[in-house]
Order: C-alpha cells, then structure tokens, then sequence
C-alpha cells in the first residue's frame, strides 16, 4: 500500500497488521466447545486435512451434502448453547435453509481454531450491463473465514447455492475488454439487447391491462349496488329511526375530524369540549337537539310538522334536513383536512349501520 501510494489507507505499517490480526482473532474467535461425539466425528472428517483451508473444504463439503428445506420447523426449546445446536443440526434434523448451514459453518470453524463471521445479505448475480434485480427471495445468510495471508474468504456451505460464480466470471472472462483494447461499438452487444427486446415482447400488455379493468368494474360494480341498496334502505326508515341514524352518522364524522366522543362522555361534555376546539358553533347545534330528544318531550308546536315517534316523543321534519346540512357543512370540513380523510369519509358514505 506505501509503495503504491495508497494514501486513502492510513497507519500502513506491519505493527497495525498485526494487531488487525489479533483483533480478528479475539472478535470471531471465541471458546466454542463441541460434544464428545461431535470431537469424534470432526477427527474423522479432517483426518489427513493438511491446513486450514482443507479443513473448512471439507467442513463445507459435508454441510452441502444435506437436504435444503425453506420450512425445517423451529429449533427445539431445550436447546440453549451452541454444542446442543450443532448435536442437533447435524445428527438429527440434517436439513434446514441458509441460516442453519451458515451458523453450522462458522461454529465448527471456530471449535477448529479458524477466525469465522456469519454474514447476511442478498446472493443476486449481476447482468453483463451491470443492473440486477433484487427480490425477497434473493437474501441469503453465508459464513465468512479469516485466513492470515489471505484475508476473510467466502464459503458456502448451503445446498444447492454452491460458490459458482467465482467460476462463471472466469468462463467469461474472455469477453471482457482486455487492457488495452478498445471497447466494442454498439453493434457488438446488439445482440444482447435483441434478447431483451424479446423477452419484452412476449409480455403482452393486456395480459396486465384486463385484469385490472375487470378487477375496478366489480369493485365498481358492488359499491354501486351497496350504494342503492343503502339508500333504499335509508328512504325506509322510519322518521326517528332515520333521525337517531344520521345524529350517529355527524358523531362519526367528528370523529374522522379527530373530535370522537369518549367513554363516559355526556352529549353535553362532548358539546362543551367541541366549542373550545373553536369548531363552527352551527355544526354542533343538532348535539344538544339530540340530547333534547332522548331526555326531554318536544313541546308542542304548530309552527312545524311533527311526527311522533315509536316511543311517545315527537320528530320535527325539519331537524332532519338540518342534520342533513350539518352533514354537508361537516364534511367540508373534512375534505379540507387532507386526502386520507377524505378516503375515511368516502367510506363512510357507504356505511348505513354505525
């Protein structure tokens, strides 16, 4: 690195990598005993292994000849320590996905004396033009071996994703530009670019397109007959049940406004507690119209129509129309807060059971 005058690397000197060395050793290497029985299997798995790395090939190559499974089940709750896991994993269950083979992995490099991580991420190759797609299905967990000399290298002990890209950039690695020649013209990976356009073509647009237009027409569809049939079901009420229904119906528009009445709240308090929030006093009179209503007799009068009630009391016409504009008045208010409130008062245009 000095001699190439890395200067983006600072403190170059043999003594940093020492300690880098020591570091590595004292983070991914802790004390990790194993099982009697799996010390006899390991002893006859690396008999004759010759270095570390023979070692974690054949750790690696045992691991991979086990069965991948996307639902192994979870791991029993009696098992607490990491002896009990890899006794567990390795002679009993023998099947799992990358987070199995991977902690497996780095366990056993460790009881070997090798320095070794668990790594989480993504396993995508990219495309020649250097994009990738990168989907859920994509994540992946691998182990990581630090090899002094070498530095940490990745091992894949998960089966079926064995390392195959290493080897497929070689076998490529003829139609990269060499140094010094010149970078093909357009026409060179036109043919490339012919692959995709096929690909797209084969793609029909309606495929995409019908469905969603016949998905919006029964939505459609069903919320316009919910729609009539609400509404048939409105003009049949009654005059006081139709009157208590849309007191109901203003009290849940206040609450999409954020003003909802409490446990325990009277129509009075509830009133009370609106006005110091300084909503318009006209929007509110129908409150104390329906406390009226449930605790009072109407007074007699001749000055307006009144229809008696089921239980005894009397309903002026008139109050209904008047819920009907506090209705209108308070849904402007709504439409004003913003267009997730609009969508909450969009639905409960189409409730008619509060």
């Amino acid at each position: 690195l000095n001699r190439f005058q890395f200067s983006e690397f600072e403190n170059n000197t043999y003594e940093a990598y020492l300690n880098y060395k020591e570091r590595m050793k004292e983070v991914y290497l802790p004390d990790t005993p194993v099982s009697e029985r799996m010390d006899a299997f390991l002893d006859e798995l690396l008999d004759g292994a010759e270095d570390d790395i023979e070692k974690l090939n054949r750790i690696e190559g045992y691991l991979s000849s086990l069965e991948y499974s996307r639902n192994p089940g979870d791991i029993p709750s009696n098992i607490h320590s990491a002896e009990e896991y890899l006794d567990y994993f390795i002679f009993e269950k023998k099947e799992g996905y990358c987070v199995h083979y991977a902690t497996a992995f780095v366990l056993l490099a460790r009881h070997e004396g090798i320095p070794a991580r668990y790594m989480q991420g993504y396993h995508v190759k990219p495309k020649r033009k250097g994009k990738a797609q990168v989907k859920e299905s994509d994540a992946h967990a691998w182990p990581e071996c630090y090899i002094e000399g070498l530095g940490w290298i990745v091992y894949e002990p998960t089966p079926g994703h064995k390392t195959a890209d290493y080897e497929e950039v070689l076998k490529e690695k003829e139609n990269f530009v060499k140094p010094g020649e010149e970078i093909p013209e357009e026409a060179d990976i036109e043919d490339v670019e012919e692959e995709e356009e096929e690909v797209k073509k084969t793609l029909n647009p309606l495929f995409v397109i019908l469905p969603i237009l016949a998905a919006f027409t029964v939505v459609a569809l069903l919320l316009g007959i919910d729609f009539l049939i609400n509404r048939i079901r409105y003009k049949s009420m009654k005059e006081d049940e139709k009157y208590r229904f849309l007191v109901r119906r203003n009290i849940r528009i206040l609450g999409i406004l954020g003003y909802s009445l409490t446990d325990g709240e009277t129509l009075e308090e509830y009133r009370a507690r609106l006005l110091k929030e300084k909503l318009p006093e006209e929007t509110l009179s129908f409150i104390g119209e329906f406390e009226e209503y449930l605790y009072k007799e109407s007074p007699d009068s001749e000055s307006v129509i009144e229809i008696k009630s089921t239980d005894g009391r009397k309903i002026d016409s008139d109050r209904i129309v008047n819920l009907e504009k506090n209705a209108e008045k308070l849904s402007e208010l709504v439409k004003e807060a913003g267009f997730r409130k609009r969508m909450q008062l969009f639905g409960l245009k189409w409730s008619v059971r509060m």
